[in-house]
């Protein structure tokens, strides 16, 4: 059996596999795709995955790939989908220094927020 069965097995989540929201967009994960709708469904305008370029100390730059952007708000929201599993949280961590040393808005959104969005 492949790498990918025993991850859904494992895992209980579909990471990585495409989903699609309701209007047809391609989403990275189940998650994403329960948050797209929920903008979708209560009129919040977003764009998924928007490039942006983030300052890593004094003259290096990095390029970061947020979930989501909500533009009437000027901020960003990241599902952190893999909390819990090992060397994720460093990864988290790393995204939300990211944030913070650049003086960027964000929302952070786990698993266990996506039953209440509202």
């Amino acid at each position: 059996m492949s790498f990918h069965f025993w991850r859904r097995i494992l895992t209980g989540r579909f990471y990585g596999d495409t989903t699609y929201t309701n209007l047809g967009e391609k989403a990275d994960s189940n998650g994403e795709a329960i948050i797209a709708n929920y903008f979708n469904k209560n009129c919040i305008k977003y764009e998924m995955h928007k490039y942006i370029s983030l300052t890593r100390g004094y003259s290096k730059a990095t390029l970061l790939s947020p979930d989501f952007y909500l533009p009437e708000h000027d901020i960003y929201v990241e599902y952190f989908g893999l909390i819990g599993k090992k060397d994720y949280l460093k990864h988290m961590k790393y995204k939300m220094a990211l944030y913070h040393n650049n003086g960027i808005k964000f929302i952070p959104i786990y698993p266990s927020n996506l039953e209440k969005l509202d």
